[in-house]
């Protein structure tokens, strides 16, 4: 009676430990699966209101502070990344939303602008 006691302790915590294993397994294969975004550096577009100028998107790297530069404009703000969306917040308290592609071009809506693809 005592071994059959032990023995159904010792298949709930043998099924037990394995349903952790496999948690921690999945758990580690989605984190190594999650794609990192890294989109500091220097964007540039031509501005589509003046094909003569461009539009310069610049993201620091550690501080993670950017400016707009549009014509004779700057624009400061700071910035993070969420997956593959760029959050800009700006010192008014507005913000602008783009969409990361593959580290090397965003693309995002500017008031008074329009829709813009930036590139590195």
């Amino acid at each position: 009676m005592m071994i059959d006691v032990i023995l159904k302790k010792h298949r709930y915590l043998t099924l037990f430990n394995g349903i952790l294993c496999s948690l921690l397994f999945c758990i580690v294969i989605l984190m190594a699966c999650e794609k990192s975004v890294t989109p500091e550096g220097i964007y540039s577009a031509v501005n589509p209101n003046n094909t003569d100028s461009t539009i310069e998107l610049i993201l620091e790297p550690n501080s993670k502070k950017g400016q707009f530069k549009i014509a004779d404009e700057v624009m400061d703000f700071k910035w993070e990344a969420k997956n593959n969306q760029l959050w800009l917040h700006t010192k008014t308290g507005g913000v602008l939303m783009g969409i990361i592609i593959d580290n090397q071009v965003i693309d995002m809506t500017l008031p008074g602008v329009g829709k813009l693809s930036l590139k590195k």
